[in-house]
């Protein structure tokens, strides 16, 4: 089982395509936090609960970008969100794993490490890209502002740490051909050392 992570922007979910299109079954956890987040959700009642109805859409769905900048701004509440949100999540991986039989796992985890989930896999991988290309990608992408990216930065562990503690680092710093090729390659190793043990 590989646990895929990055920072906001570094380019977590292009990768995990490339997996999924090499034959891994992906977990996407922001997936898993999106269904919790919806009325029929495991978490609903208690994030709308917690944080009031101010945060809901019309039609009762939680307006996640409203949700985001609260708890980015506020780290006590972040930290209650992630104790509603976590458990569902994890929960939502095991049920997932247990229903799938492929011979490469893949969970796209943002918060790998900083949830200590990295313990569960046999692999990390850690995508990372310069924070001016990611400045560049958020801003165009999704119309974020310096600030907005800065406080979701400082609510995980510095990239740097990341590519310390992890087992491989793919750089999605300069171009999708570049990035694939690297990713092929971390690919082609785990199936090595997965056939070998």
């Amino acid at each position: 089982m590989v646990g895929l992570t990055g920072t906001f922007g570094s380019g977590k979910s292009t990768v995990a395509r490339f997996f999924r299109k090499w034959g891994a079954h992906v977990i996407s956890t922001d997936r898993l936090v999106h269904g919790a987040l919806q009325k029929s959700g495991g978490s609903y009642r208690k994030v709308v609960k917690m944080f009031g109805r101010s945060i809901l859409q019309n039609g009762g769905t939680v307006d996640r970008e409203k949700l985001a900048r609260i708890v980015f701004a506020h780290a006590a509440e972040r930290k209650q969100l992630e104790r509603i949100i976590h458990p569902y999540v994890f929960r939502g991986i095991r049920q997932e794993l247990a229903r799938t039989r492929r011979a490469i796992m893949v969970i796209e985890i943002p918060l790998l490490f900083e949830t200590g989930f990295h313990r569960q896999v046999d692999w990390t991988v850690v995508v990372a890209a310069s924070k001016k290309k990611i400045l560049e990608r958020l801003r165009l992408k999704r119309g974020w502002t310096k600030r907005e990216i800065d406080l979701r930065m400082k609510a995980q562990m510095p990239l740097a740490l990341k590519i310390k503690r992890s087992d491989f680092v793919i750089d999605n710093s300069n171009g999708l051909s570049k990035t694939a090729r690297q990713a092929k390659r971390v690919w082609a190793q785990i199936n090595q050392i997965k056939e070998r043990g």
